[in-house]
């Protein structure tokens, strides 16, 4: 364990977005930072809203598709050839909603195309999915000289060729994939949190965007409180004093003394965060409901109640073990406070999306996660605006 004598700390630590089967980040963004804050004693807000977009998962895993080209309706099919939209609607009300999709890249259930996201998702999930869990898109009907109009279209074609790909040619097989976090840690205009000294910038921090944002803000907003936030912390540690190693021993001893397990035994229970992993990705991406969000919060609840004698224990002489326990607290801890959000906002907006609650609220509200009196515990209310 190691202590560091702050006189101010900013919090950088990015997204959650692998706390989902499927995501478009790098492995180590499991939302430590939410579940880092949230035990420090920070206020968390609206969590519950996530990005979505489409990803490869053949022949090239964790890609991003290019929705834009859905204005040129390509051919989405499901594991048995079929158009994914037979039963659901016509062919051209159909092409209607992918003109509607092509605007925006990640997913919104504020116009109708959302059902082609939830569509997506339902063949990935039904034993009609392809070889690799997703749906088929294919562009090979599509002219170069009309494709090539597609906005972003020459990075993200350059993009394929770097990897040998050609979506003229090549049939690719896509699912739904997390991509970012529009909530997080509470800041203000300063990029303080609610706790003294603390800061927050990027994807861990929430404030500078709400149920939906536009594309490319979240690089402005990184750049613009990373700058408020970098200013800030240097200024009040001109003006404070450290902590002092007399104090830092009393609190490592405090840590120490609290959750060392003397007595901890070989063999315990396995704890596999695919499972969370998984029921994330089914019941809280592109559409919820309180019987999925209910069934994923009692499968988080079991793990953290079957690793309760040792997921929050530092084990002695075992630093290897100790790492690991710490890494599942606060993953299991970050999946909590997701799915504990999403249940919190009985509604549908933005990238939020309630099949049992379809519409607006009327009154505005933001979800805020806080703290409990016990180890771990979450509180979530509503605070209206």
């Amino acid at each position: 364990m190691l202590l560091i004598d702050a006189k101010a700390t900013i919090l950088a630590t990015g997204g959650g977005n692998n706390l989902f089967k499927h995501s478009l980040t790098t492995k180590e963004i499991n939302g430590d930072g939410y579940a880092l804050a949230l035990k420090a004693g920070a206020m968390i807000r609206n969590l519950e809203f996530i990005q979505f977009g489409w990803g490869l998962l053949y022949p090239s895993y964790k890609f991003p598709f290019l929705d834009r080209l859905l204005r040129y309706h390509p051919q989405i099919t499901n594991g048995t050839g079929e158009p994914i939209y037979n039963k659901i609607c016509s062919a051209n009300d159909w092409y209607k909603l992918m003109e509607q999709r092509a605007i925006h890249f990640p997913f919104t259930c504020e116009d109708d195309s959302k059902i082609i996201d939830k569509t997506i998702l339902d063949v990935s999930l039904s034993e009609k999915a392809g070889k690799n869990g997703g749906v088929y898109i294919n562009c090979k009907g599509i002219t170069i000289d009309k494709i090539s109009k597609a906005p972003l279209w020459p990075i993200w074609y350059n993009w394929l060729k770097s990897k040998n790909l050609d979506p003229l040619n090549q049939e690719f097989e896509i699912t739904i994939f997390a991509h970012a976090f529009n909530g997080g840690v509470w800041i203000d205009k300063n990029a303080k949190t609610s706790i003294n000294r603390l800061y927050a910038v990027g994807e861990v921090a929430s404030g500078p965007h709400g149920a939906d944002r536009l594309g490319g803000n979240i690089q402005l907003a990184s750049v613009v409180f990373g700058k408020i936030a970098g200013k800030n912390a240097a200024n009040l540690s001109k003006n404070s004093l450290n902590v002092g190693n007399d104090k830092l021993i009393q609190i490592l001893k405090h840590i120490v003394d609290s959750n060392i397990k003397k007595d901890y035994k070989k063999g315990k229970e396995n704890i596999n965060i695919q499972d969370i992993k998984n029921k994330l990705w089914e019941n809280v991406s592109v559409y919820r409901t309180g019987k999925g969000l209910m069934s994923t919060l009692d499968l988080i609840l079991s793990l953290k109640n079957k690793c309760n004698n040792w997921a929050n224990m530092f084990v002695k002489g075992d630093l290897i073990k100790t790492k690991q326990i710490a890494e599942l607290n606060t993953f299991l801890l970050a999946a909590h406070s997701v799915v504990l959000s999403a249940l919190k906002r009985e509604e549908s907006r933005g990238t939020h999306y309630r099949l049992d609650y379809p519409k607006h609220d009327d009154k505005l509200y933001y979800i805020t996660l806080k703290k409990g009196n016990k180890n771990d515990e979450i509180n979530a209310e509503k605070e209206f605006l």
